[in-house]
């Protein structure tokens, strides 16, 4: 019945197109044909994979516009994974519409998409057994509006609606969301108020629950400047409320995740996990807008850097036990695999240093597109995942998603309360030009009732100074306090937590080539099971030792004393960077690193022994002119004992002017010493641009990937010859 009734979608589908296109305004398209081969381990393939996108475009009037198209894929390379097993075939139909009426001052939108993927493959249940035929089917649909209406004057007012489904019965999936909201926002001299409602609702029936979720909000920030603008003043405000149904559609006991709200999240690429002073992180909004398929510009496929890191800030201590992580195609589709890539979970109370948390285990969900990475429960106010290894196809990081799980019997149905508040005041003075005294506090709390259950409360109070003065044009000092005291209750059961910061920090500047920073923190805290004291000691010192030699050195010792487990750990920390412009055509960037812990006391469990981590690189880059570049990195990781030789090795070339023919390859070993994840990639890629609208490419791409006790290969030929119109 499935087939029947998607064979007589795609044909009125291509009715539809054919006969819009004599009357359209605008005709495109697409055709993409790539020969593949595929080899990983036993798993070895190949053949031919299509794609073909026709879309019109037509104004019916100054400000209506339709455009709807059509997405269709053939794929008989074996390419396309589900799970941890290899298909041999797969045919995919996508098709939407996009209705647009824009005036000055208002914008509606209608966007609506179907698409259905059948694959057939043959598998073995185990080595050496006869193969088994398996066609399995994936449908999807999704349906959204906008109404945005921004008066002058007046408040801005937004709807949107919408419903998304996907079902893959043979791998458990079967979900339909649905939802509606409203939001309003007004601004006037400094002050911004807002206010929205949203209703969601989530029927799995793949695991088995459904829920409903009824949100309402309100949000006040005002801003004002006095005495000339040297007195600063900031109020914010925030309260919001859930309700939430839930039921067991089988009857029985089922977990239910539980949004967690994330205020932030942070990107880097650091290979050092423990803090990222070296590589500090930057915020990501599209991590955390809502929009599941829309590229946040993080790439996650072959070409992709290893060590990324993405870190979620709650904005208060919340409960936590699972992150996801979604990854698309370029065309914004789930992507079908989550090759090797795995999860490092890391805690932290500040943002600044991190704690691996033992027990993270993660996995990939074909039918929906992510990686789920569980762990215990915790409360806790910053989390980050870390992973070495990239995905093996092309693949695009679209959202950060947070939960903690509940558990549901009843399949009459289950309500919860949430309710969460926010507020801060902050006070800025510059009595001077060269002086600034800032002070901020803020509250937050959340509380989470289940019917028939026990409540919990959450509550965060923070105040903060800060003074900054600069007695003369070559130096300046930096102060900062901070208290943080936490409040988590559940039932009759009570825990407090602190933290209690300080620091300073003093740099000097000799002149515009040379400048030095002192930076000193003193931190006790108890919000962990091993409460600890922590001093940092840092000295950084950046040079231009002349034209074209930059040298930055950081070096320092951080002491932590864990009393409750008698164990003090002394960590010196070495980095060195050197930046050289040899000649104009040769560029040398060199970084070292050494991080030593030193173990002291008398735990029950005795000392762990003192462990060493360094890092070093030279990277040469080459261009001795406008058609060829080159470059070489060598380097070494060592850690516990183990000593592995880092290298990459990448070269372009551009023989005709404008870039019509380019040639790409790149080489490179790389290792987390820590937990010995070792990788090794080759990847080659000639490009031709034919004319402006048709375009060869060829990828060749070879990856060796370990962990303690296990070895992959992949290895992927790709030759794709594109044309738009």
């Amino acid at each position: 019945m499935t087939r029947r009734a998607g064979g007589v979608f795609a044909m009125a589908l291509l009715g539809v197109l054919v006969a819009a296109a004599a009357h359209a305004d605008a005709l495109f398209g697409r055709a993409v044909l790539t020969w593949q081969s595929y080899d990983q381990d036993d798993l070895t393939t190949e053949g031919l994979r299509e794609r073909y996108e026709l879309g019109v475009a037509k104004a019916l009037s100054d400000a209506f516009e339709l455009g709807f198209g059509a997405r269709v894929e053939q794929d008989a390379s074996g390419s396309t994974v589900v799970g941890d097993r290899r298909e041999s075939d797969a045919r995919r139909l996508d098709a939407y519409f996009r209705l647009t009426y824009a005036r000055p001052t208002l914008l509606v939108r209608a966007d609506g998409e179907r698409g259905e993927t059948r694959t057939r493959a043959d598998l073995r249940a185990f080595p050496g057994s006869p193969l088994i035929e398996q066609v399995r089917e994936h449908e999807h649909d999704r349906g959204l509006a906008w109404l945005s209406w921004t008066p002058h004057g007046l408040p801005a007012l937004s709807f949107d609606a919408g419903e998304v489904s996907s079902r893959a019965i043979e791998q458990g999936t079967d979900v339909t969301q649905r939802w509606i909201g409203g939001h309003a926002r007004y601004d006037w001299r400094g002050l911004a108020a807002a206010a929205w409602v949203r209703t969601e609702e989530t029927e799995d029936r793949g695991e088995g629950f459904a829920s409903r979720g009824d949100h309402e909000g309100a949000s006040l920030d005002w801003a004002r400047g006095f005495l000339d603008q040297r007195l600063e003043v900031n109020l914010s405000g925030l309260v919001s409320r859930s309700r939430y149904e839930d039921r067991s559609l089988g009857g029985g006991a089922v977990g239910v995740p539980v949004p967690v709200r994330v205020a932030a999240v942070l990107v880097t690429h650091d290979p050092t996990s423990e803090d990222h002073l070296d590589l500090p992180a930057a915020a990501n909004f599209l991590l955390r807008d809502g929009d599941l398929d829309r590229p946040a510009g993080l790439a996650f496929g072959p070409l992709a850097p290893a060590h990324l890191t993405l870190i979620a800030d709650f904005g208060l201590t919340s409960r936590v036990d699972e992150l996801r992580v979604l990854a698309r195609d370029p065309a914004g589709r789930p992507v079908l695999t989550g090759g090797a890539v795995e999860w490092q979970v890391w805690t932290s109370v500040d943002g600044v240093l991190w704690t691996r948390l033992p027990g993270a285990s993660s996995s990939f969900d074909a039918g929906r597109g992510h990686w789920s990475v569980t762990f215990p429960r915790r409360t806790e106010r910053w989390v980050q995942l870390v992973s070495f290894f990239v995905n093996d196809v092309e693949t695009e990081i679209t959202e950060l998603q947070a939960f903690f799980t509940t558990t549901v019997e009843d399949r009459e149905g289950e309500r919860r309360d949430s309710d969460s508040w926010i507020g801060g005041a902050g006070l800025t003075w510059r009595p001077r030009t060269n002086f600034r005294l800032t002070l901020q506090s803020a509250l937050s709390a959340s509380r989470f009732e289940p019917e028939g259950g026990v409540e919990s409360e959450n509550e965060d109070v923070e105040h903060s100074v800060a003074a900054a003065w600069d007695p003369t044009r070559r130096t300046s000092v930096a102060l900062q306090r901070t208290q943080r005291d936490s409040r988590f209750r559940l039932g009759a059961a009570e825990t407090d937590s602190t933290l209690e910061a300080w620091s300073g920090l003093f740099r000097y500047t000799v002149n515009a080539n040379l400048y030095s920073i002192l930076e000193a923190t003193h931190s006790e805290e108890d919000f962990s099971a091993a409460p600890a004291i922590t001093d940092r000691l840092f000295v950084r010192t950046w040079a231009r030792i002349f034209p074209g030699l930059e040298a930055t050195l950081d070096a320092g010792e951080q002491r932590q004393e864990i009393r409750s487990l008698d164990l003090e750990v002394a960590s010196p920390i070495v980095g060195v960077s050197v930046r050289a412009y040899v000649t104009p055509t040769l560029q040398v960037n060199a970084l070292a690193s050494l991080r030593e812990n030193r173990y002291s006391g008398a735990p029950a469990g005795g000392l762990p022994p003192d462990d060493r981590e360094e890092r070093w690189s030279v990277d040469l880059f080459w261009r001795p002119g406008g058609k060829l570049a080159l470059g070489a990195l060598f380097g070494k990781a060592a850690a516990r004992g183990t000593s592995t030789p880092l290298q990459s090795y990448r070269a372009q070339w551009t023989p005709f002017p404008g870039g019509a023919l380019r040639l790409n390859a790149q080489y490179d070993e790389d290792v987390e010493p820590v937990t010995d994840r070792r990788s090794r990639r080759l990847m080659i890629n000639p490009y031709w641009a034919i004319n402006p609208r048709t375009s060869l490419r060829m990828n060749y791409f070879l990856q060796r990937t370990s962990t303690p006790g296990s070895e992959d290969t992949t290895q992927t030929f790709q030759t794709t010859f594109s044309i738009d119109f």
